[in-house]
């Protein structure tokens, strides 16, 4: 999911994609929007992030074992479609 938000000209990721540096959690901004707008958004489609709770608040996902492929294709869909 990291990778594939990386790509995006209109997200900023602050999660290194490392995996060494970092987990399954992604942190981003969605260019001209907060990152509760962002949460809310997602949420309208039955995606579950979350805001960070720090001075500057990011828009947060999590992938797990426990979500399938297509569960992420949507979820990257949805974002992409934020532009």
């Amino acid at each position: 999911m990291k990778e594939a938000l990386a790509r995006m000209p209109h997200v900023d990721l602050h999660t290194p994609v490392d995996e060494n540096l970092s987990a399954g959690m992604a942190c981003f901004d969605v260019k001209g929007m907060k990152a509760a707008e962002v949460v809310e958004r997602l949420l309208e489609k039955k995606i579950v992030g979350s805001t960070t709770p720090y001075l500057i608040s990011y828009a947060r996902l999590a992938c797990s074992i426990l979500n399938t492929p297509q569960e992420v294709d949507k979820t990257l869909a949805a974002v992409r479609a934020l532009a």
